[in-house]
């Protein structure tokens, strides 16, 4: 048999061995999380009046002068914002299937800050308008503050379940290779709404309401692939 040169073979395995340690390598796809309760601090309101008449005309104005005064009542409050919704009338029928007068309601909506000003108003928009739906949450500057507490918190908890799969297989060092950064929020429970009561109120007179707006829970999750040697 011939006899291998010595050189050729130091030369060989000289040049397998970055390719050794490179299929030594193990890749790893992970996620970190963080997440914070907070109080809710921004509450959403709908509104609503409904009514009837004989005439859809006569019963269009209605609908669009109360309307009117409710969205001219709340647009005094500041950092609020105040829209109309939905409008719209229907026929009502006799037994004999003949129209026999019309029915019709029409929205509006209210977000802003939760504080006293709005508790008020709303009280005062419910001695001409019924309340239909009441929905609380974190303002836009309030979430984005704290997920940007939040990202340093995710990334960490990111590493660490890295550096954890590397101690259990004997390899601590870590490359980072790719990571993406996601946010979301998480509503505790729908919160009630509870009203004072006022001793011998006026009539027409609502007392404004008092809230409890519960808390949410904001979370950041990072995701990504890792190295591992």
């Amino acid at each position: 048999m011939r006899a291998l040169n010595p050189l050729l073979l130091t030369f060989a395995l000289g040049t397998a061995l970055p390719a050794y340690a490179a299929s030594e390598a193990t890749q790893l796809s992970l996620s970190g999380s963080a997440e914070r309760e907070v109080d809710n601090d921004q509450i959403s309101v709908t509104l609503y009046v409904q009514d009837q008449h004989g005439d859809p005309a006569r019963l269009a104005d209605r609908l669009n002068r109360t309307l009117k005064q409710g969205l001219a009542e709340a647009g005094k409050l500041k950092d609020a914002d105040v829209s109309g919704g939905q409008v719209r009338t229907w026929p009502q029928y006799d037994r004999n299937g003949r129209i026999s007068g019309w029915q019709g309601r029409g929205e509006m909506r209210i977000r802003g800050p939760q504080t006293a000003e709005l508790s008020a108003l709303i009280g005062r928009l419910q001695g001409f308008m019924q309340l239909e739906n009441v929905q609380f949450g974190v303002s836009d500057k309030a979430r984005r503050a704290t997920e940007a507490a939040l990202i340093p918190e995710a990334i960490r908890a990111f590493k660490a379940r890295a550096a954890e799969v590397g101690r259990a297989i004997d390899k601590p060092a870590i490359r980072v290779k790719e990571l993406t950064l996601g946010e979301q929020g998480r509503v505790s429970p729908y919160p009630v709404a509870m009203y004072k009561s006022a001793a011998a109120p006026e009539a027409d007179a609502v007392s404004a309401p008092t809230w409890q707006a519960g808390k949410s829970t904001i979370s950041v999750e990072v995701s990504g692939k890792v190295e591992l040697n």
